[in-house]
């Protein structure tokens, strides 16, 4: 592992043809819908601001926290060989050849909206972490769907945590999102509505080194029961996660009988409107666009030897690089003008997207449409009910 975090990505950025800064036009001419996303998340990323900075001085140490929660997280998966599964899309912002500067806007969509569309319920800890998890969720995956196909990224083709996929899209994925929200909402019960400024950046660095550990704590309890295939997360696994949220957040909506639990709220419009763009955004894309059409040229997972093996984190091998002669990731290999550019490195190429079977494109369009539809009628209840049936009782 030492030599591993020696050598990769630190050692590794000068000699690739990567740019901290892209041109729009040549983000545009590779791959619209990829540049569509880094405006969504962006757009977003600045309406969480304004919404954090009229809350509470914890509302502003959420949206603080979710990009160096973000690079703390990249730096510490995206260094661990065994761990290393996943190459992003070179973007219009790189902050370095892997990490993509929208990808912070991205982890505050999934962690501080959530937060703090569960907070205004006035739930118990366990409910108002659990309700933001599915909340999470429903963000999620539908985006994941969507990058996975469009390629704003590519997957490992082999680590057998990535085997259960739905249109592309890793089941673990969504366990992530769901366990990653369930810590960040429990630190920050633990932080003062009024914090002082000072305490700011002790906070943000406590929030940012100890949500993926608590993370990873969540997962390993997910995964002892794990109904699926060791080290393999599927279906199974997610749905007994989902139902366990579901009961706990019902069993803290159940909980709530004093007056301070049961207080009106005021509608939060602001929030509830930024989701609705969200959603509506990722639905037109997701409708619009033709994979076929995209290109992606970047790192992603080297080819070379089909028969080569490493031993992934989860201690079951994998193949150590892309068998370009018989792989199941959603791209193929394809001629570029700017594909001449041929470093030392081999985990330079370009890709191309696939384009849909007429059949499949028909059921990834209604399941992103479907989760949206869901995700917004959640949001609207945790966003827009204003508690009085509640209060009346």
């Amino acid at each position: 592992m030492l030599e591993t975090l020696s050598s990769y990505p630190w050692n590794t950025w000068t000699h690739l043809p990567w740019k901290a800064l892209r041109s729009p036009v040549e983000r545009f001419d590779d791959n619209p819908s990829h540049l569509a996303a880094e405006l969504l998340f962006f757009l977003c990323w600045i309406g969480a601001f304004f919404h954090a900075c009229s809350r509470s001085r914890r509302h502003l140490l959420a949206w603080l926290s979710c990009p160096f929660i973000c690079l703390v997280s990249a730096a510490l998966w995206m260094s661990i060989g065994g761990v290393d599964n996943f190459w992003h899309a070179q973007g219009t912002v790189m902050l370095t050849p892997r990490l993509p500067a929208y990808m912070c806007c991205v982890y505050t969509m999934f962690l501080y909206v959530p937060w703090a569309a569960a907070e205004r319920m006035h739930l118990p800890v366990s409910a108002e972490g659990t309700i933001a998890g599915l909340a999470a969720l429903l963000i999620y995956i539908p985006f994941d769907i969507a990058g996975a196909k469009f390629i704003w990224w590519t997957w490992h083709d082999t680590d057998s945590t990535l085997i259960a996929r739905m249109f592309g899209a890793p089941l673990c994925s969504p366990l992530w999102i769901i366990t990653f929200t369930l810590a960040f909402c429990l630190l920050l019960r633990l932080v003062p509505e009024n914090i002082k400024f000072s305490w700011f950046p002790v906070a943000v660095v406590l929030l940012a080194i100890t949500s993926t550990p608590l993370m990873v704590v969540f997962v390993a309890m997910l995964q002892g029961i794990e109904m699926y295939a060791p080290g393999s997360p599927g279906a199974p696994t997610l749905i007994f996660a989902i139902c366990i949220y579901v009961l706990v957040f019902l069993w803290g909506l159940a909980s709530c009988e004093n007056d301070e639990l049961r207080l009106p709220r005021r509608r939060d419009s602001s929030l509830w409107l930024m989701i609705g763009l969200y959603f509506a955004a990722i639905v037109t894309i997701s409708a619009s666009v033709d994979p076929a059409t995209l290109v992606s040229i970047g790192l992603h997972q080297p080819p070379g030897d089909c028969t080569a093996t490493e031993i992934a984190f989860s201690g079951i091998p994998r193949n150590k690089f892309l068998c370009v002669e018989d792989f199941t990731e959603d791209f193929v290999f394809c001629a570029h003008p700017r594909s001449s550019i041929v470093p030392s490195d081999p985990r330079w190429y370009t890709i191309c997207g696939k384009a849909f079977e007429p059949e499949i494109r028909k059921w990834h369009l209604t399941t992103v449409t479907s989760l949206a539809f869901f995700g917004t009628m959640l949001f609207r209840y945790m966003l827009l009910s204003s508690g009085d049936k509640h209060h009346h009782k």
